[in-house]
């Protein structure tokens, strides 16, 4: 069979992406039905890459924006008595969040949450809305009206993405897993591109000399792979099995190209702007010009000292079309 390497890029967002470049062996088949249990293994990959994908889905929706990142606990006298619970206790909560933006006429929030039991219930949340962080703590009670009572201490902090990404917070939140669902989400969250792979680029020859050089570990060899970005990881795995090297690059910029755009078109809108302020028509010009001294004399009945212009002078006069080749 043909033996290649195959480019994978997984866009988040315009500042953060992903870049896989694996062996390809044999050509993909369709999955058969499912007959056993993962194996140990197998079962340990799919949490990585549960992982994975939990961070390139924070970092496609959170980074850009204003984004809170939320600890809920709860006082000893609300303490759940079970994981379900406190799952319904979450629930609650992100519902008085969605019904307060909703009735204030704010776009609906977008959340990631994991409900986590170690010796007491919590919770962790990544949340984008547009109400203040008081408002936010303040929703984390029970209760209406005079009986609204705390649920426990949450601890609202502003989002601050490092290197375009928010990866340490979302492996934070699913360090351990206590539930079937590893992690609860909005609906309409935007889901990471996953480019058109391309197998023509690297060549398994060539990863291998860069790996054995030592290239393939500085970041700045993979910058010059592709200009515009920074790369913040390097990570090469060697599989003793298919005999081949897997990389995997993480890649950022500081700010969207996009942006950069928009920010220069509207400073060329406003010098032109200025520019047309800083240079007012002069009276003197419209009196040289002779076109406009014609039809000024036209409209005023005046022909001038030309006879022409006095024809069209009378003709304005009697209410005639002034045209100029009139006999």
């Amino acid at each position: 069979m043909k033996w290649w390497m195959r480019e994978q890029r997984t866009v988040c967002s315009m500042v953060y992406q992903e870049v896989d470049i694996t062996p390809i062996k044999v050509p993909p088949r369709s999955r058969g039905k499912r007959t056993r249990s993962s194996t140990p293994v197998q079962q340990r990959l799919n949490d990585r890459n549960a992982v994975r994908y939990l961070i390139q889905l924070v970092n496609a929706n959170f980074v850009e924006g204003r984004s809170y990142l939320l600890d809920p606990t709860y006082a000893p006298e609300h303490e759940p008595a079970s994981l379900e619970e406190a799952d319904i206790q979450l629930r609650r909560y992100l519902r008085r969040i969605a019904y307060a933006c909703k009735r204030r006429g704010l776009p609906a929030p977008k959340y990631i949450a994991v409900t986590e039991e170690r010796q007491h219930f919590h919770h962790h949340i990544i949340l984008q809305c547009s109400l203040s962080r008081d408002e936010v703590e303040a929703l984390w009670s029970t209760g209406r009206g005079t009986a609204r009572r705390s649920l426990g201490r949450v601890n609202c902090d502003r989002a601050q993405p490092e290197q375009g990404s928010l990866a340490a917070r979302a492996r934070y939140m699913v360090k351990a897993r206590t539930a079937r669902r590893r992690w609860r989400q909005s609906l309409g969250l935007k889901k990471p591109v996953r480019k058109r792979p391309v197998d023509n680029k690297y060549t398994q020859k060539g990863i291998e000399k860069a790996i054995h050089g030592g290239e393939a570990y500085d970041p700045r060899y993979w910058e010059r792979k592709y200009p515009g970005w920074l790369c913040s990881g390097v990570e090469i795995e060697y599989n003793e099995l298919e005999r081949a090297p897997y990389v995997r690059l993480t890649l950022w910029r500081p700010r969207s190209p996009y942006a950069r755009r928009q920010e220069s078109g509207r400073a060329n809108r406003k010098d032109t702007g200025k520019a047309r302020c800083s240079t007012p028509q002069s009276a003197q010009s419209a009196a040289s010009s002779p076109c406009r001294g014609a039809v000024q004399s036209c409209r005023e009945g005046k022909g001038g000292g030309d006879p022409e212009g006095q024809k069209r002078g009378e003709a304005g006069r009697q209410g005639t079309p002034c045209r100029k080749d009139d006999p």
